[in-house]
């Protein structure tokens, strides 16, 4: 995924001392990417925020979903609304 040229460095509150899973692969649409841009909201921010599970949006029984998944390897999802418009 290719970072924003004004969001090159990632800001110190995008680390994650312990992601809670293995990262797959990354994918984001050009347009998603020039809204996060225009939002001024770093991708990088967002992906760290799904390593550590971040709840976001997600309802009780997706947040539960995504801990066992943990346990067997499935898909974990995030969901999480961005800018005065709370886009998702």
């Amino acid at each position: 995924m290719k970072e924003p040229k004004s969001k090159q460095s990632c800001p110190p509150s995008c680390t994650v001392s312990t992601p809670r899973f293995e990262l797959g692969k990354v994918v984001a649409t050009p347009a998603a990417l020039a809204m996060l841009e225009g939002l001024g909201v770093s991708p990088l921010e967002l992906v760290r925020r799904h390593l550590s599970l971040d709840p976001g949006s997600l309802d009780a029984e997706d947040q539960a979903t995504n801990l066992m998944a943990l346990q067997t390897g499935a898909r974990i999802f995030s969901a999480y609304e961005v800018g005065e418009r709370r886009e998702r």
